[in-house]
């Protein structure tokens, strides 16, 4: 994705965190808004739909633009109460994920490539 960043030049678009509940990534949203950082949630639609895919989609992206990225993570630092999630995702975890697809004959949704930083 790219968009025309604020000083002319083409930017792009920087993932600076990913959230597991629907509710945390509108407020974080909101809140780098209210600062004047464009803040988008590219998974958003498809987390509302099937939110059951909220964890094999590999939570919900919030993204700015790279010129504003170190003044976003640093207002989302900057939020009371708010903990890093030290949980990763496991081949175990998978596996077991891709099994109960499979039996309950849902298709498995594909994986996308890790946004690199």
């Amino acid at each position: 994705m790219a968009h025309a960043g604020r000083t002319g030049v083409l930017a792009t678009v920087k993932t600076i965190r990913v959230f597991y509940d629907r509710s945390d990534a509108v407020v974080a949203q909101s809140m780098l808004q209210a600062h004047g950082i464009l803040a988008i949630l590219p998974d958003w639609f498809q987390t509302s739909n099937a939110w059951h895919y909220t964890f094999a989609l590999q939570g919900i992206r919030l993204c700015v633009l790279d010129c504003d990225a170190s003044i976003a993570a640093e207002l989302l630092k900057a939020v009371p109460g708010y903990e890093e999630p030290e949980t990763k995702p496991s081949i175990t975890n998978g596996l077991i994920a891709f099994l109960c697809f499979y039996f309950a004959g849902i298709p498995y949704p594909v994986r996308r490539r890790a946004v690199p930083d």
